[in-house]
């Protein structure tokens, strides 16, 4: 396969998960949400063990702490004004909620933005490299080597954390064993 039909398919899958992610992601912050504690406590975990991840590897400097630290506070006070700002409804049907449109999606918009600047940052430094000399080996080992990225990351972390976390312990309140979608 020549080299260019390679990169063209790589970058057409990449750009393809990258789109179901962000369908994915837009979709959980546009309208009624049934409650599923199941998922809510895996994302809960997803979000958890990739700010473990991220600060193992990516906060080497004080100033990557820093900004993951004030990122994380900021998304938790987010995270808070949103859970006042979300209906709850219990029905026959089960448990739902309705986000704030607005909040999910800017910081959705937020991070979504941080990481295409970083991955288009990379994009150019790769191809501005001169032909004698080899492109830089992986133009995306730092994209989280940056207090900004970081910050922005433990907002949307913060976040959804504390919300999903906050949206259980509402409906943990409620008489959970009528409805079989709450488990």
């Amino acid at each position: 396969m020549p080299h260019d039909l390679h990169g063209l398919l790589r970058a057409l899958g990449i750009t393809l998960l990258v789109a179901f992610i962000l369908y994915r992601r837009i979709r959980r912050v546009i309208g009624r949400q049934r409650v599923r504690t199941t998922r809510l406590w895996i994302r809960v975990g997803i979000f958890t063990i990739l700010g473990g991840v991220i600060l193992f590897f990516g906060a080497g400097s004080l100033n990557n702490w820093i900004g993951a630290g004030l990122g994380g506070v900021l998304g938790v006070a987010i995270a808070y004004y949103a859970l006042r700002h979300t209906a709850f409804e219990s029905t026959p049907d089960g448990f739902f909620y309705v986000p704030n449109l607005y909040i999910g999606l800017g910081l959705s918009a937020l991070l979504i933005g941080r990481l295409a600047y970083r991955f288009l940052g990379a994009t150019l430094l790769q191809s501005a490299a001169a032909p004698d000399q080899p492109p830089p080996r992986n133009p995306f080992a730092h994209t989280f080597d940056n207090p900004f990225t970081i910050g922005l990351f433990f907002v949307t972390a913060g976040y959804y954390v504390c919300y999903y976390v906050g949206i259980l312990r509402h409906f943990q309140k409620l008489d959970a064993p009528t409805h079989p979608d709450v488990s």
